[in-house]
C-alpha cells in the first residue's frame, strides 16, 4: 500500500460508502493504512489517499489508532472559523494556512481492534477537530490545496542545535 499522486485520488461521486459486510478485511485495510501513516509521519491518513474509494480514515492518538467510517462533521458551538497550518501526506513538503473549526462533533462509525463496527459521535476540538475536518474533507473531494492559502517558510534562517 501506498500514497497515490494527487491525480490519481478518487473523487465524488465515485467515492463510496463503506458497506460492514466484511469487518475483516476493513480491518486488515486500516492497519495497512495505520503502518503507513506512521512511516510518512503522518497523524491522519485517507482511504481515498492510497486510491481506495471509500468513506474510511485512520487517526493517530497518542496512544493508539481510531479507525473511522462514513463520518461527518459539524461545528460544535457554531464558532467563528480560525486559521490552521496544515500538511498533507499527499502533498509532500508543502504546508497551507486553511480556516477550520476550532471544535467539530464527528459522526459516523468506529472500527474496533475485535473487529466490530460500532457507532461513532464524539466531539474533537484543537488539533484533532483540524485532522478530523482534513480527513472527512478528502471524502468530499476537498484538498487543502483548493481550500487554502499555501504558507512559505525557510528553515536556513533557524538556529542550529
Amino acid at each position: 500500500m501506498n500514497i497515490v499522486p494527487v491525480s490519481e485520488i478518487p473523487m465524488p461521486p465515485s467515492i463510496e460508502e463503506v458497506e460492514f459486510k466484511n469487518p475483516i478485511g476493513l480491518y486488515k485495510i486500516c492497519k495497512d493504512m495505520e503502518v503507513l501513516c506512521d512511516k510518512s509521519n503522518g497523524i491522519g491518513l485517507s482511504a481515498v489517499q492510497v486510491g481506495l474509494p471509500l468513506k474510511l480514515f485512520v487517526v493517530k492518538f497518542k496512544d493508539h489508532y481510531e479507525y473511522l467510517l462514513n463520518c461527518e462533521y459539524t461545528s460544535v458551538d457554531k464558532s467563528e472559523l480560525v486559521e490552521s497550518i496544515e500538511g498533507c501526506l499527499s502533498l509532500p513538503g508543502r504546508f497551507f494556512v486553511v480556516k477550520r473549526y476550532p471544535a467539530v462533533c464527528v459522526s459516523g462509525w468506529r472500527l474496533s481492534s475485535n473487529c466490530e463496527i460500532q457507532p461513532h459521535k464524539a466531539d474533537y476540538n484543537g488539533l484533532y477537530a483540524v485532522v478530523m475536518q482534513h480527513e472527512i474533507d478528502h471524502h468530499r473531494g476537498v484538498m487543502i490545496d483548493s481550500i487554502g492559502k499555501e504558507y512559505l517558510f525557510s528553515t536556513k534562517n533557524r538556529e542550529q542545535p
